[in-house]
């Protein structure tokens, strides 16, 4: 099976793209340039004259759409009648960061101080705009003393670093649309007692592409790297930990009821397992999956953190792990690259992956990858049998590990649109789309001539337009098991 797979990858190739990069035009700003940002159709550009001029890709200013520091209307609230104009000789954005899920601007002004730009239009009119400012704070040194920001679209999160070495996280309040302290990031003196004192100012900010994960850079070289809610991740002056055993890391969905943790990493998995529920294996399962007593005791009573290596017949291709899911009993994991996916028997420690490359190729995982009994479960687009290669099939496909990994043992329900995330309840599939549409699917197992296949039965769809107001504010649903005696359903998103 493996030979035959080779053979077929062998006329998929992957050319090196080369980029070059061309000199379009020139256009001189009377002023000297702070900072230079994306907002798609234009460019903005601040200036050190407190300007911020709307320039297009063809070289041209949109001097009607030239922002003017002074003149802008601000507020600490937004929800406020209060409005003030800044009025500041000399005021200037000292660095600006755009997000269009946000709809707003993120500055620094030259005073310290700091603010949200946002419009009710994504042109952003100047006569639209409106600046929420950070409220005057008891703590005057932190107050003025913001020097970059970086923008967090999916928690609705404001970071600023400081002069002092801190970093300061905001959040939006959905009552009043004022920013609120959310909390503060530091390096502690007792970790650290050499280096803080030497840190300098916190001159950089950087989001991961998940907004999950907040790498901060000091004026003295040191870095670090926080979680989303403020947990110090890394710093590269500690000596007791190594960035090589860190890179890339992504917190997997946790399966339900049971204790096993999956971390992923870009080429392998690095597995939690708790004795308990893999010692809980009955003998039937033993025998379905020819394992012994010995084996499975080994296994069981070898609690702790276990490194599983993907195999490079997948990974070459497929390179990198997007997800990875293991069962509840512990013994089967899934991960998903690229295309395709694979599953893992930590009994036999044995992988099984698609015979059929071409099959492998024409699957994309989104969403998610679950496990529910012997069965996959991915979210996935396709091209296969489309007249359109252009418009790819939304899909939710069941495989069994119990068969080839091959598309005739797969179920395949069809959607309308792209999967955001999905989970599992007992036998229940709460799927959330693009389309802020909530689905909810009973998984039922039906014996087959070939082999057993998993069917999925539409039970509901909900919608929560008024509710969401983007999909990708959604990291995570599933489902809840309050008031489960008096019969009704309940989710959590």
């Amino acid at each position: 099976e493996y030979l035959i797979r080779i053979n077929n990858e062998a006329q998929f190739s992957f050319p090196m793209v080369r980029i070059k990069v061309v000199q379009d035009g020139v256009l001189h700003v009377e002023s000297g340039i702070e900072e230079m940002i994306n907002l798609g159709q234009d460019l903005l550009v601040a200036t050190n004259t407190g300007l911020l001029y709307r320039i297009t890709w063809d070289g041209s200013i949109l001097n009607n759409y030239t922002i003017s520091l002074n003149t802008l209307s601000c507020s600490i609230c937004l929800n406020s009648d209060r409005t003030f104009k800044l009025n500041k000789p000399g005021l200037y954005a000292k660095q600006i960061e755009f997000s269009s899920l946000l709809n707003g601007i993120g500055i620094v002004f030259s005073d310290g101080t700091c603010g949200l730009i946002i419009c009710e239009t994504s042109r952003f009119e100047p006569s639209q705009c409106q600046c929420i400012v950070i409220q005057p704070s008891s703590e005057e040194k932190i107050w003025k003393t913001h020097c970059c920001v970086a923008l967090n679209a999916i928690y609705q999160l404001l970071a600023f670093g400081t002069t002092n070495g801190q970093g300061v996280i905001y959040y939006i309040d959905e009552l009043t649309s004022s920013l609120q302290l959310a909390y503060k990031i530091r390096l502690s003196v007792e970790n650290f007692p050499d280096l803080v004192e030497t840190l300098g100012s916190l001159c950089s900010m950087k989001w991961s592409p998940d907004y999950r994960v907040l790498c901060t850079l000091w004026d003295n070289g040191a870095f670090a790297v926080w979680t989303v809610f403020g947990i110090l991740l890394y710093c590269s002056y500690s000596s007791h930990q190594l960035l090589t055993s860190m890179q890339s890391y992504g917190l997997c969905n946790v399966i339900g009821s049971t204790e096993h943790l999956v971390l992923q990493s870009e080429d392998k998995i690095h597995l939690y397992l708790s004795g308990g529920a893999i010692n809980s294996t009955n003998s039937t399962q033993q025998e379905q999956n020819g394992t012994n007593n010995s084996l499975l005791s080994t296994i069981a009573y070898d609690v702790g953190w276990q490194i599983i290596q993907v195999p490079q017949l997948y990974i070459h291709n497929n390179w990198p792990i997007k997800f990875a899911c293991i069962d509840n009993t512990g013994q089967y994991l899934a991960v998903a690259g690229q295309h395709g996916f694979a599953h893992l028997s930590l009994l036999t420690r044995k992988w099984k992956l698609f015979g059929n490359a071409g099959q492998e190729r024409d699957i994309r995982v989104v969403g998610g990858l679950l496990w529910w009994q012997e069965f996959i479960i991915c979210g996935s687009t396709s091209n296969s049998d489309s007249r359109d290669d252009y418009i790819p099939k939304r899909e939710i496909r069941v495989y069994s590990r119990l068969t080839n990994l091959d598309n005739i043992f797969s179920n395949v329900t069809r959607i309308q649109s792209p999967i955001v995330c999905m989970n599992i309840c007992d036998d229940t599939l709460i799927v959330f789309c693009y389309d802020l549409h909530i689905m909810l699917y009973a998984i039922e197992k039906k014996e087959m001539k070939l082999a057993s296949c998993a069917q999925l039965i539409k039970l509901h769809e909900i919608s929560v337009e008024s509710y969401v107001p983007h999909a990708v504010f959604v990291p995570f649903v599933g489902l809840t098991s309050l008031r489960t005696d008096s019969g009704s359903s309940y989710f959590c998103y």
